[in-house]
């Protein structure tokens, strides 16, 4: 059996969602363009593509960032998203207030298009597509 955290780290991040943080996997190309997109809500968590191509494909360590509109709010997340990766068997360390890393992840290597070699994107809309849609358009 191949395993896949990322399907975890996604339901997880899902049904954090559903409690009311706002969790965005793969959110924008890096950390800063992250946080000012998502600094106007009063928590989130999230991580970014450049750090979901750091682990593709191989076992690695996930950087997932968090945020709030105040250091008890952050601290308040900071908890609920380590219990909830441990809860999930995640290994986290907690290297400041903004930041949890999630120790030895494993994501699988995915498609991407024969054109222009771009990573293609779960389609979360239909199955039409086979479950896949190119990101890039081509």
């Amino acid at each position: 059996m191949s395993r896949n955290d990322e399907t975890l780290l996604r339901d997880l991040f899902h049904n954090l969602s559903q409690q009311g943080l706002v969790a965005k996997p793969k959110h924008l190309c890096c950390r800063n363009c992250a946080h000012a997109d998502l600094e106007q809500n009063t928590s989130y968590l999230f991580w970014t593509q450049e750090e979901d191509d750091i682990v593709r494909g191989k076992v690695g360590d996930l950087s997932l960032s968090l945020g709030g509109t105040s250091p008890e709010e952050i601290s308040k997340v900071q908890e609920q998203v380590v219990i909830s990766l441990s809860n999930q068997g995640f290994l986290v360390d907690c290297p400041n207030t903004s930041t949890l890393l999630v120790r030895e992840v494993f994501f699988p290597d995915i498609a991407r298009c024969p054109q222009c070699q771009e990573h293609l994107e779960e389609c979360l809309c239909c199955s039409e597509c086979g479950g896949l849609s190119y990101a890039c358009g081509c």
